[in-house]
């Protein structure tokens, strides 16, 4: 064990002497000094363990015994588990890399461009942004992918635009060497302007993969986004992600993450709601089969008043596998007429499945409107009894009721190929 951990961080500190060697980053002092500083704070916090609370369910260390090389991508290897949009706004990002060739902007209003430029091009935006949205929970990984990430892409929506077409990030997260890959993106979505993101993640890779990724998200008034996250990386895959979001006053932002795929995988979405009269809606189904882990952690700060938060997540697991969902709600002082509601609802179909599950409430205001809760069952017997009664076999009655189970987070999803595809591998997953 010693040894795998002398490696990974031999493997991590040679690394970022990389990094420090790249024209691009050290012709820029603002991310040259950002990507020092974070590396830095990620070796004095080193990798996350169980010993820290968060992270008490979800267990890193066998991963960490891989021997970490540079991703080498198999090109000729078929890109499987995905989906069609037309007419998106499509950006590929292979291994951490913006893919310009392989990309098609539809929306010439929107900016999109490698964050190294837009450093040097948009610097008011990205110095006031980049690495500073949401401060509660700065985790090691986070700084880890500050200072490691090489590619990452920049946002900017308009003022005052409604965005027609969707913004589909595909990240392609494949290697035949046991390797980790930072993924960063920034988001700006300025005063007035309406948008969809899709991220979808996907790659089968014939060795390990640890995937660190950090999007950014900085919604201003009356901006309204919708957001949707959907996993269906292979066996080998491993997944963490930091949605990290803070929204200003009157904006709406809501958020569906489905998890369908991968072997660890851990969802962190922190969001501060800073303004008045603020919306946020956050949903999430994950579907786990076999051993794979499958972690959602949530934090959603209210700062001000007259807001309303919205969660709710439900898990199906199935055979050895394990979920977590950790959910705090925070309700600050000066949050008045704070309304917040979380429920995380889950169904083992498995004597041998389990679920930790820990919704939180930490209320400092005394004028608000606050619950949560959490379930944890089987199928209804009386409701399987009824089908068979009309004919239905046990296993497609079972498989029916899960289906409707998950059907309250797949209709928040608007586009009709995305919620397609995923009934499809609900579907033939639970054998239906």
């Amino acid at each position: 064990m010693k040894n795998n951990q002398r490696h990974i961080d031999s493997f991590i500190a040679e690394s970022f002497k990389k990094m420090e060697a790249d024209k691009d980053i050290i012709s820029n002092n603002t991310l040259f000094n950002e990507k020092q500083k974070a590396f830095k704070q990620f070796e004095a916090l080193g990798f996350p363990n169980t010993k820290i609370e968060n992270w008490k369910y979800t267990d890193l260390s066998k991963l960490l015994n891989s021997p970490f090389q540079e991703a080498i991508y198999d090109s000729e290897q078929e890109v499987k588990n995905t989906f069609s949009i037309k007419n998106a706004n499509t950006i590929v990002i292979l291994n951490g890399q913006f893919q310009k060739n392989k990309s098609n902007i539809i929306d010439k209003a929107i900016t999109i461009k490698k964050l190294d430029e837009a450093f040097k091009e948009d610097s008011e935006a990205i110095n006031s942004t980049f690495n500073k949205i949401t401060q509660t929970n700065k985790e090691s990984l986070i700084e880890l992918n500050t200072a490691l990430s090489k590619d990452g892409i920049y946002i900017n929506i308009p003022k005052n635009s409604i965005i027609e077409h969707p913004i589909y990030i595909q990240y392609i997260n494949r290697s035949s060497t046991p390797s980790i890959i930072q993924n960063r993106s920034l988001v700006i979505a300025n005063e007035h302007s309406q948008a969809t993101i899709i991220e979808q993640y996907i790659g089968e890779s014939k060795a390990d993969i640890l995937s660190n990724s950090v999007l950014e998200c900085l919604i201003h008034k009356h901006a309204h986004i919708k957001h949707y996250k959907i996993q269906t990386e292979g066996k080998s895959n491993n997944h963490i992600t930091y949605t990290l979001i803070k929204q200003h006053g009157n904006s709406v932002y809501t958020n569906t993450t489905c998890t369908l795929g991968g072997n660890i995988t851990r969802n962190n979405i922190n969001v501060e709601l800073d303004g008045e009269h603020i919306e946020t809606n956050l949903n999430g189904l994950y579907l786990t089969k076999d051993k794979q882990h499958v972690d959602n952690t949530t934090i959603v700060e209210h700062l001000k008043s007259n807001c309303q938060s919205n969660e709710l997540y439900k898990g199906i697991m199935t055979d050895e596998s394990t979920g977590v969902f950790t959910g705090k709600v925070i309700v600050h002082p000066d949050a008045q007429k704070t309304n917040a509601f979380q429920s995380n609802k889950n169904i083992l179909l498995s004597d041998n499945a389990t679920i930790n599950t820990k919704p939180q409430l930490e209320i400092f205001a005394d004028d608000v409107k606050c619950s949560h809760g959490a379930t944890i069952g089987q199928l209804d017997e009386e409701a399987i009894f009824y089908l068979n009664a009309r004919g239905i076999p046990t296993k497609q009655a079972e498989a029916l009721l899960t289906f409707a189970f998950a059907n309250d987070i797949l209709k928040e999803i608007e586009i009709e190929s995305i919620q397609n595809y995923l009934e499809t591998s609900i579907k033939t997953q639970l054998n239906i």
